[in-house]
């Protein structure tokens, strides 16, 4: 095994590690409505015990996640913001330097790291482009100030980390242990869970008819690790939470709602029918053999979190209410519309609430109701999740600041296809059948929801990537033949 660099990642075994194991129930019960017919009801309960870390995004127990809390660095960072916002004040630039103007401090941990100095009270001590540095002062930006994206900035450079080595902090400073990238602890995570209610309406093929129609609602759970301060909590599964664990984007997390049905009908028409028994072979080649097949689904649509963020002007509740497809012409082609899961107002002021610097807002100040970053200049995250990343994502916040998880659910599903089918028979086992196929009898688009945040006007519209922003294709038809003999 070679020796570990600062590029390894390293794993830690529990040695008390268990074997991961599931715990299910189902309790049915079934009525007979005819001869022909039943309905059947059944209560669905899982859980899953002792899963490993490791195995979503959020359950990767990284021992190096940044510290920002014991060390001093989140107190210093708020000097920081104030440093800034004096210098930009007192005609200095965008710069959080102690530069001795009136409201600036001095940084200990920031001189120490960008300049290797621990003279922390001589402004003269505070030179060097890092304190101008565009990362870092974007991440003091008053409105949405983040001490993680500074702190794991600063932890990135190699220069940065030997200079606080010169002025006399540990190497451990910033990270548990700092001679490699991650040190993931295995160990075994709380449980997931699932509930549902299934209600089930079945007919056997008689008198030309056969469908099956199943209703089920479900819910889905799962304990998610965000950081060692404030290790789990539980949120329903949605696809934003298990994403990683198919990276074509495929997984859709929870569906509450799934109602599915399929039948086929025999027309009675032709020999051996209820109309035209008697018909002769040719016109029994023409009315016989008819028979209709179809499928339908419908369900909930996709569920999705907005993570942590800010509610402004609405509730939770508001938003969910709000959230699905809104269609508006694009102002620059009267041909084009645009696909949007929000309404127009909370998008604009949504953007004006991202778009920032260190003065203010950049796009004019936000009205009416809006979200809006989770952190502001009387509240920051005080733990970072435990991404796979060191670099702290708002989405995944704790929960200080913001309210942690905002789901969502998409719109519904719909898709209906239908199967017209004629059988000719020719002679003895000699056989002459065609298929009409329709997928997508009604023209559904069945759109994938997004839920972007952020200044990019395009990216809300959900057709904006190259990506399909359709679930499946607009209707099609074939025709099929096969001869059987």
């Amino acid at each position: 095994m070679p020796v570990p660099t600062s590029s390894s990642n390293v794993y830690a075994f529990d040695p008390n590690l268990k074997t991961p194991s599931i715990f299910s129930y189902s309790f049915s019960w079934q009525r007979q409505l005819n001869s022909n017919t039943f309905v059947e009801a059944r209560l669905i309960h899982t859980n899953s015990f002792n899963q490993w870390t490791g195995g979503q995004q959020l359950n990767y127990m990284d021992l190096n996640e940044i510290n920002v809390l014991e060390n001093g660095f989140y107190n210093e960072f708020k000097t920081a913001i104030s440093n800034l916002q004096a210098n930009i004040a007192a005609g200095k630039g965008n710069t959080f330097a102690y530069t001795g103007a009136a409201g600036t401090q001095p940084l200990p941990i920031f001189l120490a790291y960008l300049n290797g100095s621990a003279a922390a009270t001589s402004s003269a001590s505070y030179t060097g482009s890092g304190w101008t540095n565009s990362t870092l002062v974007q991440a003091m930006y008053p409105l949405n100030p983040n001490p993680f994206n500074a702190a794991s900035t600063i932890w990135a450079s190699s220069t940065n980390r030997a200079n606080g080595l010169k002025a006399g902090y540990p190497a451990n400073f910033w990270v548990v242990n700092p001679d490699v990238n991650h040190a993931y602890l295995i160990t075994n995570a709380p449980k997931t869970s699932y509930n549902g209610f299934q209600v089930s309406l079945n007919r056997r093929f008689a008198r030309g008819l056969l469908f099956e129609a199943n209703y089920t609602y479900g819910k889905a759970y799962m304990d998610q690790f965000y950081s060692f301060h404030k290790p789990y909590k539980r949120t329903e599964m949605n696809y934003t939470s298990v994403w990683n664990e198919s990276p074509s984007g495929n997984a859709t997390g929870n569906v509450r709602h799934v109602l599915v049905g399929n039948w086929m009908y025999t027309l009675p028409f032709g020999r051996g029918k209820r109309f035209g028994s008697g018909a002769n072979t040719f016109i029994d080649r023409i009315i016989g053999g008819w028979s209709f097949q179809g499928v339908a689904r419908i369900q909930s649509g996709r569920m999705l979190d907005y993570g942590n963020v800010k509610l402004v002007g609405m509730s939770d509740d508001d938003v969910r209410n709000a959230f699905g497809v809104h269609k508006v012409t694009d102002p620059q082609n009267q041909y084009r519309t645009l696909v949007y899961m929000l309404p127009q107002d909370i998008i604009d002021n949504t953007v004006k609430a991202f778009s920032l610097n260190a003065n203010g807002y950049t796009a004019g100040a936000p009205t009416g109701r809006y979200i809006a970053p989770a952190n502001s200049s009387t509240c920051m995250e005080t733990a970072v999740p435990g991404l796979l990343t060191s670099t702290y994502n708002p989405l995944f916040g704790i929960g200080d600041c913001g309210g942690r998880s905002l789901i969502v659910t998409g719109p519904k599903v719909m898709r209906t296809d239908f199967n017209v089918i004629k059988r000719i028979h020719i002679k003895e086992r000699i056989w002459l059948e065609g298929q009409a196929q329709i997928f997508n009898v009604f023209n559904n688009v069945n759109f994938n929801p997004n839920n972007y945040v952020g200044t990019t006007v395009d990216s809300y519209n959900v057709c904006s990537s190259s990506s399909a922003c359709a679930v499946d294709q607009a209707r099609t038809m074939q025709l099929a033949f096969r001869f059987t003999f």
